[in-house]
Protein backbone atom coordinates (compact mmCIF):
# COMPACT_ATOMS: atom_id res chain seq x y z
CA UNK A 1 0.00 0.00 0.00
CA UNK A 2 0.59 3.62 0.24
CA UNK A 3 2.88 5.35 3.08
CA UNK A 4 3.08 8.75 4.14
CA UNK A 5 3.84 10.62 7.16
CA UNK A 6 2.11 12.78 9.29
CA UNK A 7 3.87 15.30 12.06
CA UNK A 8 3.04 16.88 14.89
CA UNK A 9 3.87 20.50 16.21
CA UNK A 10 4.34 19.57 19.95
CA UNK A 11 4.63 22.80 20.85
CA UNK A 12 1.09 23.55 19.02
CA UNK A 13 -0.93 26.01 21.32
CA UNK A 14 -4.42 26.80 20.30
CA UNK A 15 -2.93 30.33 19.80
CA UNK A 16 -0.42 28.99 17.26
CA UNK A 17 -0.37 30.87 14.21
CA UNK A 18 0.83 27.46 12.69
CA UNK A 19 -0.80 24.19 12.28
CA UNK A 20 -1.43 22.03 14.85
CA UNK A 21 -0.40 18.90 11.93
CA UNK A 22 1.78 18.54 9.10
CA UNK A 23 1.15 16.78 6.24
CA UNK A 24 3.51 16.34 2.85
CA UNK A 25 2.43 17.40 -0.42
CA UNK A 26 -0.81 15.91 -1.85
CA UNK A 27 -1.70 14.48 1.63
CA UNK A 28 -4.38 17.20 3.40
CA UNK A 29 -6.69 17.03 6.46
CA UNK A 30 -9.47 15.53 6.34
CA UNK A 31 -7.83 12.52 4.30
CA UNK A 32 -7.73 10.40 7.03
CA UNK A 33 -4.54 8.54 7.90
CA UNK A 34 -5.42 4.92 8.05
CA UNK A 35 -3.90 2.26 10.30
CA UNK A 36 -3.94 -1.03 9.66
CA UNK A 37 -4.14 -3.87 12.04
CA UNK A 38 -0.93 -5.53 13.31
CA UNK A 39 -2.20 -8.92 13.22
CA UNK A 40 -4.03 -11.54 12.03
CA UNK A 41 -7.50 -10.94 11.40
CA UNK A 42 -6.61 -7.92 10.35
CA UNK A 43 -9.82 -5.51 8.32
CA UNK A 44 -12.42 -7.39 10.80
CA UNK A 45 -13.80 -3.89 10.94
CA UNK A 46 -12.71 -0.11 11.24
CA UNK A 47 -13.06 2.58 13.78
CA UNK A 48 -12.33 6.65 12.59
CA UNK A 49 -10.99 8.56 15.39
CA UNK A 50 -9.40 11.91 15.63
CA UNK A 51 -5.79 11.61 16.18
CA UNK A 52 -2.99 9.19 14.76
CA UNK A 53 -2.16 7.66 18.60
CA UNK A 54 -5.45 6.53 19.09
CA UNK A 55 -5.53 5.36 15.63
CA UNK A 56 -2.19 3.70 16.38
CA UNK A 57 -3.48 2.07 19.39
CA UNK A 58 -6.79 0.51 18.02
CA UNK A 59 -4.66 -1.11 15.11
CA UNK A 60 -2.03 -2.60 17.81
CA UNK A 61 -4.81 -3.97 20.07
CA UNK A 62 -7.45 -4.68 18.09
CA UNK A 63 -7.99 -6.77 15.17
CA UNK A 64 -9.51 -3.35 13.12
CA UNK A 65 -8.15 -0.95 11.27
CA UNK A 66 -8.48 2.78 12.41
CA UNK A 67 -8.41 5.68 10.42
CA UNK A 68 -6.88 9.11 11.66
CA UNK A 69 -9.76 11.71 10.92
CA UNK A 70 -6.60 14.91 12.34
CA UNK A 71 -9.91 16.47 13.59
CA UNK A 72 -13.84 15.99 13.57
CA UNK A 73 -14.25 15.37 9.65
CA UNK A 74 -13.53 13.42 6.72
CA UNK A 75 -13.29 14.54 2.63
CA UNK A 76 -15.56 12.83 0.50
CA UNK A 77 -12.06 10.40 -0.75
CA UNK A 78 -11.85 9.22 2.76
CA UNK A 79 -15.33 8.37 3.28
CA UNK A 80 -15.95 6.55 -0.23
CA UNK A 81 -12.53 4.67 1.25
CA UNK A 82 -14.13 4.01 3.97
CA UNK A 83 -17.59 3.07 3.06
CA UNK A 84 -15.72 0.43 0.96
CA UNK A 85 -14.57 -0.97 3.61
CA UNK A 86 -15.95 -4.69 5.09
CA UNK A 87 -16.63 -5.09 8.44
CA UNK A 88 -18.23 -3.13 11.01
CA UNK A 89 -17.46 0.97 11.27
CA UNK A 90 -17.14 2.74 14.25
CA UNK A 91 -16.97 6.32 15.34
CA UNK A 92 -15.30 6.97 18.59
CA UNK A 93 -14.32 11.18 18.55
CA UNK A 94 -13.63 13.24 21.89
CA UNK A 95 -16.74 13.37 23.91
CA UNK A 96 -17.15 17.33 23.89
CA UNK A 97 -19.65 18.95 21.59
CA UNK A 98 -17.42 19.10 18.75
CA UNK A 99 -16.19 15.64 18.68
CA UNK A 100 -19.80 14.45 18.77
CA UNK A 101 -21.79 16.98 16.44
CA UNK A 102 -18.26 15.28 14.16
CA UNK A 103 -19.19 11.90 14.75
CA UNK A 104 -22.80 12.38 14.04
CA UNK A 105 -21.83 13.98 10.49
CA UNK A 106 -19.65 11.28 9.86
CA UNK A 107 -22.14 8.82 10.42
CA UNK A 108 -24.49 10.61 8.57
CA UNK A 109 -22.47 11.22 5.71
CA UNK A 110 -21.28 7.18 5.64
CA UNK A 111 -24.96 6.58 5.84
CA UNK A 112 -25.78 8.18 2.46
CA UNK A 113 -23.61 5.74 1.33
CA UNK A 114 -25.89 2.98 2.98
CA UNK A 115 -22.92 2.16 5.78
CA UNK A 116 -24.13 1.53 9.12
CA UNK A 117 -21.37 3.25 11.76
CA UNK A 118 -21.95 2.66 15.44
CA UNK A 119 -21.02 5.52 17.62
CA UNK A 120 -18.37 5.01 20.74
CA UNK A 121 -17.92 7.50 23.39
CA UNK A 122 -15.98 7.33 26.70
CA UNK A 123 -14.51 9.86 29.08
CA UNK A 124 -10.45 9.77 27.32
CA UNK A 125 -9.13 9.17 23.97
CA UNK A 126 -9.09 5.80 22.68
CA UNK A 127 -5.06 6.20 23.30
CA UNK A 128 -5.73 6.78 26.95
CA UNK A 129 -7.37 3.31 27.27
CA UNK A 130 -6.14 0.33 28.64
CA UNK A 131 -5.86 -2.53 25.59
CA UNK A 132 -8.36 -4.40 27.08
CA UNK A 133 -11.23 -1.14 27.67
CA UNK A 134 -10.43 -0.29 24.12
CA UNK A 135 -11.71 -3.64 22.91
CA UNK A 136 -14.30 -4.18 24.79
CA UNK A 137 -15.67 -0.74 23.99
CA UNK A 138 -15.36 -1.91 20.53
CA UNK A 139 -17.25 -5.78 20.73
CA UNK A 140 -19.62 -5.87 18.23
Amino acid sequence: GEHAWIARDVAWTKDSPRPKYLFPEGVRRGGGALFTAFHEGSGAGLVIVEDVLSAYRIAKDTDLDAVAAQGTSLDRDALVRISEHRGPIFTWLDPDRYGQIGAAAIRRQLGNMGVDVRNVVSEMDPKLHEPHEIREALET
